[in-house]
């Protein structure tokens, strides 16, 4: 698969949830899970349902799980923006992905770089409140 690379005013999108919220946690990502070099993001500011879609993959009637939940949400944010922040943004294409996007930190990624990260977002989330509206989103 081609690795493109990504230009400082393109969008990239993250998918989250405001269900997190109820178990106390960010409704998106701040920092990598244990495990992981980076957090993963989608190349272009995508709909929630196109979200879904490409991290739980397709969405059919045999793979409820895979489906748009109440909840759901994107937020968006210019790869320039993180790496004004020192943040390594990479396209890494994944066979069920092909728009999957790695960002990394050249270092020990604590709570400020965590929060470096969360600040570059654009303010706006799109959220789905329900599961039938998710289906259009």
């Amino acid at each position: 698969m081609d690795v493109d690379p990504i230009g400082d005013d393109e969008w990239l999108t993250q998918l989250g949830s405001t269900n997190r919220k109820a178990a106390k946690a960010a409704p998106f990502r701040f920092r990598p899970t244990i495990g992981t070099s980076g957090m993963s993001l989608i190349r272009g500011a995508c709909t929630v349902t196109k979200a879904v879609e490409l991290v739980r993959g397709p969405l059919t009637r045999d793979a409820p799980e895979r489906h748009v939940r109440a909840g759901d949400a994107v937020r968006r944010v210019l790869a320039g923006a993180l790496r004004a922040a020192g943040f390594v943004v990479d396209h890494d294409p994944l066979d069920t992905n092909p728009d999957h996007v790695l960002v990394k930190f050249p270092g020990l990624w604590d709570d400020r770089v965590g929060d470096a990260f969360d600040g570059a977002f654009d303010d706006e989330v799109i959220q789905v409140t329900g599961v039938d509206e998710g289906l259009s989103a």
